[in-house]
């Protein structure tokens, strides 16, 4: 069993959403998940849940139609959303620019490559479990 209760995944990829989903069962990554398709029906969704059942790990698209991983984060901090989450953006992009400024957020704890790969995962897990005061 995980010690991670829920996690979100925010990307407009069908596909790339049917493999996290996947990488997550195989290594029991979170009991629950929420997935949404852009950053706005995230932001949302987020607004409405409680403290107790919010999502431990937030991994964050960049480019999304709608509301971008960069307006999320706007919005996110704006609404004052920021809890115990940790939050990566996931990205493609290799850009040193992207990766500063994903980094200048003080409550996002970490910029990772796709495409996730199990390893990929598995390390995920491992740090947000070690930070897990639970």
């Amino acid at each position: 069993m995980s010690r991670i209760k829920s996690a979100c995944v925010i990307d407009d990829d069908p596909l790339y959403n049917f493999g996290i989903k996947k990488l997550f069962e195989f290594t029991k990554f979170s009991e629950s998940s929420l997935f949404f398709q852009n950053g706005h029906e995230a932001i949302e969704a987020l607004s409405l849940i409680e403290n107790d059942q919010f999502p431990e790990v937030i991994l964050l698209d960049i480019n999304m139609p709608i509301m971008n991983g960069w307006q999320f984060l706007e919005e996110y901090e704006k609404r004052n959303l920021k809890r115990e989450t940790k939050i990566y953006v996931v990205s493609s992009s290799i850009n040193q620019e992207e990766i500063d400024r994903a980094n200048a957020y003080s409550f996002v704890d970490g910029y990772v490559f796709k495409p996730l790969t199990l390893e990929k995962v598995k390390e995920l897990k491992e740090k947000v479990e070690k930070n897990h005061p639970g």
